[in-house]
């Protein structure tokens, strides 16, 4: 999946890297980012590829890094399952974002699943920087309860997984 750009206002441009930096250096010039911004995402690059990942973060941005990532000193599994798991998230994400709204664009509904196409809106806590996201999530309906959901990049690869096209 390249890099793609999720907002383009003129006070800020986003970068979101899903985990192609190859992908990115083709589509955005050296120093033509006023704000790289990444959440939860780095710790999807392999680690073999982290630094190219990271280096790739630098030499496009022009003014601003965000970068809210987890740490370890050693490679390890982060798990967000039940309850705990997804208030640990969201806790991450709190941490550093104020005014998040999510907003639900569009919804297809697939046998047991739901896709949203979703548009997220944040303002950094610390710099007041605002940021924008669009996504799709495929959630996992059971007995009228969201059981799971996967995120993913483009509303087109969210609808073709349970069979739908745009």
């Amino acid at each position: 999946m390249p890099a793609r750009a999720v907002t383009n206002t003129p006070k800020v441009a986003v970068l979101l890297i899903i985990a192609d930096s190859v992908a990115a250096s083709r589509l955005f010039a050296d120093a033509s980012i006023d704000l790289v911004f990444t959440a939860g995402v780095l710790i999807h690059v392999p680690p073999e590829q982290l630094e190219r990942a990271q280096r790739e973060v630098h030499r496009v941005s022009r003014k601003y890094i965000l970068a809210v990532e987890y740490f370890s000193a050693r490679p390890e599994a982060v798990e967000y399952r039940g309850h705990a798991g997804m208030r640990r998230y969201w806790e991450s994400f709190q941490d550093v974002m104020e005014e998040i709204r999510f907003v639900p664009e569009r919804l297809w509904e697939a046998g047991e699943t739901v896709v949203a196409a979703t548009h997220i809106t944040a303002k950094g806590r610390q710099t007041a920087i605002p940021v924008e996201q669009r996504f799709a999530g495929v959630w996992t309906i059971c007995d009228r309860k969201a059981i799971r959901v996967r995120v993913y990049p483009s509303l087109s690869e969210a609808l073709e997984t349970v069979g739908l096209t745009e």
